[in-house]
């Protein structure tokens, strides 16, 4: 694209990571829209051609425009990295071809260094360069600016995380927009899982279903829900009441892979990851509602309780299951709610 006659090149690929959809193949080589989809946003941007690339116009908006119009996310917030091994797994899953990484490493070099040559043949691209700076700050612009010892700076770098830390280069924009509210909630160092399970009847808030969220020593979170369309919200009140786990694993449906879901999880730097086609049990929340449910039905029959109050009884079953010492290695003998909270449980209200 051009701004103000000075050349941006952005990768396809840089995009179509982002969710987007780039048709860059011209309508007379076969191409069906020749446009960038934004899925989320149900937006096409038309593309044009000029002599062999694809690209489209615009220009530096005014004030008033940033304050009124809606930013279309295009790109991630995290640094592209085209030597990513990441990509190249990736792409030999997909086409499940048995090549060597020696080769593949060297056509990687190869193809690299003709596009960076090229690209430096761009005054406007040499300029970039050397205006750009680092994403991440180093302890010895950490020393500088905060004027402390670099012995201090060193290891305030390795005990600290910068994840949301913004450059005057990229993104593009005349102002920082205000994207790391998740920094106020706890940050759990733990992988979660979770999956949306089903009632056989309505309780009596309507609630038809509810979310799981487990980890590797059992602390599980129960969120009820009307339908399995608010698990993206249920995702965020987890972030909210509990905190941000490292990783949150799920099948692929839909609910857990898209929409509310995966905003969430982009707003809050959550990386998301499936298991495998057919393999239900890489999800570890499957056995966990297996478990709840027989323990709810025991409750709700030695203490005679209608099934319209299963919600509320899964609740209590959860909290309950939640301070029990259980024989789990990860646990050493202490309970789940412990273990996520440092802090010793209280289970007088239980007995």
């Amino acid at each position: 694209m051009e701004i103000n006659e000075t050349k941006f090149f952005l990768n396809p690929n840089q995009l179509r990571a982002c969710g987007n959809v780039v048709d860059d193949v011209p309508k007379h080589f076969g191409g069906h829209s020749h446009s960038i989809t934004c899925t989320e946003q149900n937006l096409s941007i038309p593309l044009d051609m000029r002599v062999v690339i694809s690209y489209f116009t615009v220009h530096t908006p005014t004030q008033h425009e940033l304050e009124t119009c809606d930013y279309i996310i295009l790109t991630s917030d995290d640094m592209w990295d085209l030597y990513s091994e990441h990509l190249q797994i990736l792409e030999g899953k997909e086409n499940n071809r048995h090549i060597s990484i020696k080769m593949l490493q060297q056509i990687s070099h190869e193809i690299t260094n003709d596009l960076m040559f090229n690209l430096s043949q761009e005054k406007s691209y040499g300029e970039m360069q050397t205006k750009k700076q680092s994403l991440f700050v180093s302890k010895e612009h950490l020393t500088q600016n905060l004027a402390v010892p670099i012995t201090v700076a060193r290891d305030t770098v390795k005990a600290t995380t910068q994840e949301f830390i913004r450059s005057a280069v990229h993104p593009i924009e005349r102002r920082y927009r205000t994207k790391n509210a998740m920094l106020k909630y706890n940050r759990l160092q733990c992988k979660m899982y979770s999956d949306t399970f089903f009632s056989n009847s309505p309780s009596l808030l309507g609630n038809k279903c509810g979310q799981l969220f487990v980890t590797d020593f059992s602390y599980m979170r129960f969120v009820p829900m009307k339908n399995k369309s608010k698990a993206g919200f249920a995702l965020q009140e987890l972030i909210q009441e509990v905190g941000k786990p490292n990783q949150m694993h799920t099948d692929g449906a839909k609910q857990l892979t898209t929409g509310k879901w995966k905003e969430v999880c982009r707003d809050s730097n959550l990386k998301m990851s499936q298991t495998e086609k057919g393999s239900p049990w890489q999800n570890r929340t499957e056995a966990e509602i297996h478990e709840l449910k027989r323990h709810v039905q025991r409750l709700l029959g030695r203490m005679k309780i209608s099934i319209i109050l299963w919600d509320f009884c899964c609740q209590y079953a959860m909290g309950l299951r939640n301070r029990l010492a259980r024989p789990l290695p990860l646990l050493h003998d202490h309970t789940p709610h412990e273990v996520i909270t440092g802090n010793t449980p209280d289970i007088s209200e239980y007995l």
